[in-house]
């Protein structure tokens, strides 16, 4: 099994709040991963930890053998939709372009290549109407579909995505949903915080099961069984 990320002994504490501790994994690549838990469990901290958006009190932490510093390029983050200033005066087109930056370089501005592929990219999530609309115009399943547009510009080697079908109709999360499986088929590794327990198994290949620590890490066939969902969500802390 090929490892896209490995975990040791990572904790990471918020406003002098340790919510995670002593978390050491193994994450295969090219899976379909679902991180499932409580609210307050440390699923949007797990993430963050890991891409040092949260300053960890231990661990380290290596994609693909390198340090994130060296691999940063080869990732793509969306965060939680109510996280992001939508107020910023740029359009669709602007936000899907902005993906390309990393792989340009300090030195390239993106030219009409990139303005191509961001547009094919809005076509796959069926929204390429509102190139030319300000972002802050969008629906809260828009402004979603432009974020994931994004993401697939950057053409990374790992996804991250917190809570992407947040805030979105039925329609729009089949579509997303498709098109993380597709980014899979490809042998990318996508990891996805995720609330609806119904459809876990629909969804994902692998889990992982936090509740400030790690419950379980597995094949979701193996290891989403009642005796973990019982530990994840109902053990108090």
């Amino acid at each position: 099994m090929e490892i896209a990320i490995s975990i040791k002994n990572l904790t990471v504490s918020y406003e002098n709040k340790k919510i995670l501790s002593n978390i050491d994994m193994n994450i295969p690549k090219g899976k379909l991963i679902g991180i499932i838990g409580p609210n307050g469990g440390g699923k949007s901290t797990f993430i963050k930890g890991i891409l040092n958006i949260i300053k960890k009190k231990s661990g380290i932490v290596k994609f693909q053998g390198k340090d994130y510093r060296k691999y940063f390029k080869k990732i793509a983050y969306i965060p939680q939709r109510d996280t992001v200033d939508w107020d910023f005066p740029t359009t669709v087109l602007d936000v899907v372009i902005m993906g390309s930056y990393g792989r340009l370089g300090l030195f390239k501005s993106p030219g009409e290549k990139e303005k191509e592929e961001a547009i094919k990219n809005l076509k796959k999530l069926n929204i390429e109407k509102y190139f030319d609309r300000q972002i802050s115009q969008l629906s809260g399943g828009e402004k979603q579909r432009v974020f994931i547009a994004r993401a697939l510009m950057q053409k990374a080697e790992i996804y991250f995505m917190d809570e992407p079908f947040q805030g979105v109709d039925v329609k729009t999360e089949k579509e997303i949903i498709e098109i993380l499986k597709k980014l899979k088929e490809k042998g990318k590794t996508v990891l996805v915080v995720h609330h609806n327990l119904e459809k876990v198994k629909d969804y994902f290949d692998y889990l992982i099961m936090i509740n400030r620590e790690i419950v379980a890490i597995g094949e979701t066939n193996d290891i989403f069984i009642e005796k973990n969902i019982n530990k994840t969500f109902y053990r108090n802390y």
